[in-house]
């Protein structure tokens, strides 16, 4: 089955940074899409930069003030799994409904934003919404 692009509406943060790929019909929660945004950045990551993906792994670890990872494909351990300015981010950013209800359909926005979005533009979101200063 084919997956489809999916983002938490009722988040006041860049649909790139959130929007993920779903199976069709997968009961939305918090840990589903956190596992799914996994997935999407290590993607980013090792799809896009075949070679040299340590140097712009230890770039975004640096970016997002946390340690580098031994390995490329742990970069969403640290980039998100142990951020915790990025998620008390996500969970500050929930302004008028909780995001995490019903099943996952598509949304056309999501798959615009992803279809923009690579590993260093998700890296770079990330920091902005970190500390706007980040990018200065």
């Amino acid at each position: 089955m084919n997956e489809i692009a999916w983002y938490p509406k009722g988040m006041a943060i860049p649909t790139g940074l959130t929007a993920v790929w779903l199976k069709p019909g997968t009961r939305i929660s918090e840990g589903v899409w956190l596992s799914a945004l996994e997935d999407r950045v290590v993607n980013l990551l090792l799809e896009e930069y075949e070679e040299d993906q340590m140097p712009l792994a230890k770039w975004a670890c640096n970016l997002l003030e946390v340690p580098s990872p031994d390995s490329p494909d742990q970069i969403a351990q640290f980039i998100l799994k142990g951020n915790l300015e990025l998620q008390t981010l996500f969970n500050l950013a929930v302004i008028d409904q909780d995001p995490f209800v019903g099943t996952a359909t598509q949304e056309i926005g999501a798959l615009i934003a992803m279809e923009e979005t690579n590993f260093q533009l998700w890296v770079e979101l990330a920091a902005s919404q970190q500390n706007p200063h980040n990018l200065d």
